[in-house]
């Protein structure tokens, strides 16, 4: 069960030149644009790994709200906060945790006292489904810690028949890009919309807004 994370712990020191801005820019700028982020929102940035996305999320927030930042991984989240660190980004808490455990009461445990957490308002996962078993539960978990109508957005992977590309990914990422996790998540939410362009068709956005009383 440890062989992921530590391999991610490892990793990490040189994720950001693997998987570098410029090859997954337009899709990450993407996702979070589907966020529909508003000054003061609360988001959760589920596999947040190095924290690429923030800068993009920043863009809307401009310093205010809440982000949480949340990766099973140390090693991610080190490098994580590093750049919130070197950017003064103050409205940025980052949580070791297991998405499969992830609930509302649990993050209120994890986030310092001086934190408030009320609504939270959307949820992001980007290039982590793939790589976490029992992903269903993943879903499930951030819809259910996001509101009523809440926004939800996945990044990821998929390929029905691996590339030799594919392969390489599946190798790199210890994951499995197979799996059809934009189907599962189209089940579970309204207005779902899907956008497979990105990465020469390799990599979705999948957005959808929760089901009220789900």
């Amino acid at each position: 069960m440890q062989k992921v994370p530590n391999y991610y712990n490892t990793f990490s020191t040189i994720y950001d030149f693997i998987s570098f801005q410029k090859y997954y820019g337009k899709a990450r700028e993407e996702a979070v644009k589907r966020l529909q982020i508003k000054k003061n929102m609360t988001i959760i940035n589920v596999a947040c790994g190095t924290g690429q996305n923030f800068k993009y999320v920043q863009q809307y927030l401009k310093g205010t709200g809440l982000v949480i930042g949340l990766d099973f991984s140390n090693g991610m989240l080190d490098q994580a906060n590093k750049k919130i660190i070197n950017n003064q980004w103050n409205n940025i808490r980052l949580i070791h945790a297991d998405a499969k455990q992830l609930s509302y009461e649990d993050l209120r445990k994890k986030l310092p006292s001086t934190t408030s957490l009320n609504k939270i308002d959307c949820v992001i996962c980007d290039l982590g489904l793939t790589a976490i078993e029992n992903w269903q539960v993943v879903i499930d978990n951030m819809l259910n810690v996001v509101k009523d109508n809440g926004r939800i957005v996945i990044m990821d992977w998929y390929m029905e028949e691996l590339t030799f590309r594919g392969k390489f990914v599946n190798w790199i990422g210890k994951s499995d890009i197979t799996r059809p996790t934009w189907k599962y998540f189209k089940k579970h939410v309204d207005h779902f919309e899907l956008d497979h362009n990105y990465n020469r068709g390799g990599v979705f956005v999948a957005s959808g807004n929760k089901k009220i009383n789900r």
